[in-house]
């Protein structure tokens, strides 16, 4: 072997122990190790946003201000979380606020467990009070439309005569007493001034709305049931005696927006005194016990 072959075979040799040496020092990328775990920095620090629920969907198109037809009742909804601001005749939402979980829209307070039904510009809430079992419900209508504020609020007033004779009264309807007796002791029976303004019947009850002829706003919830499909209608037994405040006009139209509480008032078994909040006392009390005549 000449000289210039030798010298070219050492230089090349050491040139590729060098190349070899320095790629032995240096970390290897993840092309020459497929398996490898990526660097720290290469991982992900956070999970991607998960999609949202269709109830959380429609939460959001809901949120905003919203008003009863009167003025008096006012919320927002903002998401999941309902704030409501001032709420004359609902006590026990007055300035409070609620969080909805999960897929469903109700919620609970100390007095009643409320659910609640929307259209995208109309909230309703209906209530069934957790003494009493009463259904009781309250529209508010998104702020700017048509309906919000469309109503001057009842004014305050004394019940006029008539009225007040019925609240006197309710006190002494007993346990189980017939709805036509009840109706000819309050002199009802044959009281031409009433309007039917909306009637349903169903497995033997009946619930009636009428109107008493009185400043176009005093009216009568009254609810009776017959205990067998054979009964005649004189057996029915009073359910629900109470009187109600609201414009007769709108309930005529098949709107029932606006539907203030009397007391005292019949239901089932008990006169409920006041509306029950957790800071009064005693706001029913059990009725007398009667024959059912």
């Amino acid at each position: 072997m000449n000289l210039k072959a030798l010298v070219a075979l050492l230089i090349g040799f050491g040139a590729g122990a060098a190349i070899t040496y320095l790629e032995m020092r240096e970390p290897r990328g993840l092309q020459a190790n497929p398996f490898a775990s990526p660097p720290p920095e290469a991982e992900e620090t956070s999970p991607l946003p998960s999609e949202p629920t269709r109830e959380e969907e429609r939460l959001s198109a809901l949120s905003g201000k919203w008003v009863s037809p009167d003025g008096q009742q006012s919320a927002e909804l903002d998401g999941r979380i309902l704030r409501f601001h001032e709420t004359v005749d609902w006590p026990d939402l007055d300035r409070r606020h609620f969080l909805f979980s999960g897929g469903a829209t109700s919620f609970m307070t100390n007095s009643g467990y409320y659910n609640l039904h929307t259209n995208p510009d109309k909230l309703l809430f209906l209530k069934e009070d957790l003494k009493t079992g009463d259904y009781t419900s309250f529209c508010l209508y998104r702020e700017g439309s048509p309906d919000a504020r469309s109503r001057t609020p009842l004014a305050e007033k004394a019940a006029p005569p008539k009225v007040a004779a019925l609240l006197a009264a309710i006190p002494t309807i007993t346990v189980g007493e017939r709805k036509d007796a009840v109706m000819k002791r309050f002199g009802l029976a044959d009281d031409e001034s009433l309007e039917l303004l909306d009637a349903e019947s169903s497995m033997g009850q009946t619930d009636m709305l009428l109107s008493l002829g009185i400043d176009n706003e005093w009216m009568l919830k009254l609810q009776y049931k017959v205990d067998r499909p054979d009964a005649d209608a004189g057996e029915a037994v009073i359910r629900h005696f109470q009187a109600v405040r609201g414009y007769v006009d709108d309930v005529k139209a098949g709107r029932f927006d606006i539907m203030k509480p009397v007391f005292p008032y019949y239901s089932d078994g008990t006169i409920v005194l006041a509306p029950s909040t957790a800071d009064e006392g005693a706001t029913t009390r059990p009725a007398r016990e009667g024959g059912g005549r």
